[in-house]
């Protein structure tokens, strides 16, 4: 079971490349479960604040990052907890059913208040 097997892990390496535009699911049950997530830095993964992940450039720096990123969740535990606390309390506050419903009810605000074209 997924959620199971969240629970159990030290972190999440999530690294995509190429994306497609997409928010991964993986990404944000990890981040929401308090796991530090090592992710691939590009646009899709931009509006996460900085102390919420741990960014890894694609291309050939990416072995190195990747090996940096699991030494620092390795090697500084309470590093690495804090910045899954730090990426539940984002998820919480971004991605709470309230704070998704405002958005929703926004677009669509606009979407039927815009003059049409």
């Amino acid at each position: 079971d997924f959620a199971s097997a969240v629970a159990a892990v030290d972190c999440c390496v999530n690294l995509r490349y190429p994306a497609a535009g997409e928010t991964s699911g993986v990404t944000i049950h990890a981040m929401g479960a308090a796991k530090p997530v090592i992710m691939t830095a590009n646009p899709e993964n931009a509006s996460y604040p900085d102390e919420t992940c741990i960014r890894v450039d694609p291309g050939p720096a990416e072995i190195t990052g990747l090996f940096d990123a699991m030494t620092l969740v390795s090697e500084f535990p309470a590093a690495a907890r804090q910045i899954g606390i730090e990426a539940q309390r984002h998820i919480r506050t971004v991605h709470a059913p309230a704070s998704v419903a405002a958005s929703y009810a926004e677009v669509l605000r606009i979407a039927t208040t815009a003059p049409d074209r």
